[in-house]
């Protein structure tokens, strides 16, 4: 008798490290509340990038990997979530975030614009925002602007 045992394989995810952080906002002067922008060299000139969230001011580890949930989780081990108290919490992945001033209110409200570089395309920028609460960011279903006005 064959037993096949079929696991769930997912793509190899990328790994993160401090030195990669190309932006460092400080959201709030009175509680540790920074916002960390990374970016990666995919190849053929396409970077991803990351925006992730520091709510207990202790930083980035060393190394970390980021899932499909939006998870820190370790590079050696994918189902090791290192962040299960959820003091980092990845807000966007893939297209490359900006910090929107105009439209945040600093900490409550938090406006990213996310930039995507298409192949001999003009680059598409479309916007996201997060609401602060019980100290979680919550994503808004439809943010209240459209890629249009930029």
């Amino acid at each position: 008798m064959l037993l096949i045992l079929a696991l769930p394989l997912g793509a190899d995810l990328f790994v993160w490290y401090p030195g990669q952080v190309d932006t460092l906002v400080v959201l709030n002067d009175t509680e540790p509340l920074h916002l960390y922008f990374l970016s990666q060299f995919m190849g053929y000139g396409y970077y991803c990038h990351l925006a992730v969230v520091d709510r207990g001011g202790a930083g980035l580890p060393d190394s970390f990997c980021v899932d499909d949930d939006l998870r820190v989780v370790s590079p050696d081990d994918y189902a090791d979530i290192l962040e299960a108290d959820g003091w980092l919490q990845p807000l966007s992945r893939g297209p490359m975030p900006v910090l929107d001033r105009a439209r945040s209110r600093l900490a409550d409200t938090l406006a990213l614009l996310l930039i995507e570089y298409p192949f001999r395309e003009p680059p598409d920028t479309t916007g996201a925002v997060w609401f602060l609460r019980d100290s979680v960011y919550i994503p808004a279903v439809d943010p209240p602007w459209n890629s249009e006005e930029y």
